[in-house]
């Protein structure tokens, strides 16, 4: 385990703290880290979720604390996928950060507690959609969802992105895609089409208007 490094001056700008008791959920996790002086820790709270809707199905969130007092929270699933980020905008006092103690009391952002995004991932383990707090969405479309029949080679390229300024409801089809937004369908004009993956460098972006 990384326990600290140390530059070519001698100097030790990380360090790194563990838990070992091996009856603790948080056996051999990374539970501090020192980035520079000694008071610039940031502390890590690692708490087990029950997988469900209401979640984004995560079995697991991650409770940052850092040297400012700046807490977020990253929720994962069952494959470490990150499918819930949130600020918390508010500064908790420096140390651990649980579910009940130490909770962010300082705000700084009226009427706003908690800023966050949410994610989804396919089965080949590629990022498909980007949810943001205020209903818009990026929405990655790779080859696979265009052909089922790709190669593993080919599968995972980004054929298209997307992004939408409200909230976006998709499904693959044959013709390639049928974009629908809300009860309105996306003209086929905009629609990401299969050819872009080899005649553009890099994926369009498309600003489709609400």
């Amino acid at each position: 385990m990384l326990l600290s490094i140390k530059d070519p001056k001698g100097q030790t700008p990380y360090g790194f703290v563990y838990q070992y008791r091996e009856t603790d959920f948080e056996f051999l996790h990374v539970t501090a880290v020192q980035r520079g002086a000694p008071n610039d820790v940031s502390y890590f709270t690692y708490v087990p979720q029950t997988p469900g809707p209401a979640n984004n199905f995560a079995s697991l969130k991650t409770i940052v604390n850092d040297p400012l007092g700046n807490v977020s929270e990253m929720s994962f699933d069952s494959l470490y996928h990150p499918v819930v980020h949130r600020d918390l905008a508010a500064r908790s006092a420096p140390g651990k950060v649980t579910e009940t103690e130490n909770r962010p009391a300082k705000s700084f952002v009226i009427a706003i507690p908690i800023i966050g995004d949410a994610f989804e991932w396919n089965i080949d383990s590629l990022l498909r959609r980007k949810l943001k707090p205020n209903d818009s969405a990026t929405v990655l479309v790779y080859e696979r969802d265009l052909d089922q029949a790709a190669s593993p080679a080919k599968r995972a390229t980004c054929a298209c992105c997307a992004r939408w300024r409200a909230a976006l409801i998709w499904t693959a089809t044959a013709c390639p895609i049928n974009w629908s937004h809300g009860s309105s369908t996306i003209p086929a004009s905009a629609r990401p089409r299969a050819h872009c993956a080899i005649t553009k460098k890099s994926p369009p972006i498309l600003n489709i208007p609400t």
